[in-house]
């Protein structure tokens, strides 16, 4: 089965940019979307994660680099970089307050709640390495990651 469309979380972009534990099936995933012609939606919130990693870098040459690599990468998925709107402010704040309801604490913040939300408006999938921040909170999404959807789709 391909998928038509679906959201990036930040930590997918990170994984790719950093080459962590997860950047191999990231890859893979993304090889996978990029074949199939798959509709790549990135939030602003997204979007602003990663800045302020970019944003911390101290070295000028590390950071000009980290800016053309995070460019380069959005260029070669042709991600759509999405803005917020109320419908998804108000589906965040309201999967945030159940997850406060049911006892959470400060675990999940509201840019994560905010991303799903975003998964929720624009492509009902999300694909990331930290599935638990997003199951439960968002029934209509698939939460997808990279290693699942390289071996079942």
């Amino acid at each position: 089965m391909q998928l038509t469309e679906i959201n990036l979380d930040s930590s997918i972009i990170i994984s790719n940019l950093t080459e962590d534990q997860h950047s191999e099936h990231v890859i893979k995933a993304i090889s996978k979307l990029r074949s199939w012609n798959t509709k790549i939606f990135v939030s602003l919130v997204t979007y602003s994660e990663i800045w302020t990693g970019i944003e911390l870098i101290d070295d000028a040459t590390e950071k000009s680099r980290s800016i053309s690599d995070l460019n380069s990468m959005l260029r070669s998925i042709d991600a759509r970089v999405v803005s917020d709107n109320i419908l998804i402010a108000r589906r965040a704040a309201k999967a945030q307050a159940e997850y406060r309801k049911r006892g959470g604490k400060r675990d999940i913040l509201i840019p994560d709640f905010l991303i799903g939300a975003n998964a929720e408006f624009y492509s009902k999938r999300l694909l990331t390495t930290n599935p638990r921040d997003f199951m439960g909170y968002f029934p209509e999404v698939e939460v997808i990651t990279p290693k699942i959807l390289v071996q079942n789709y």
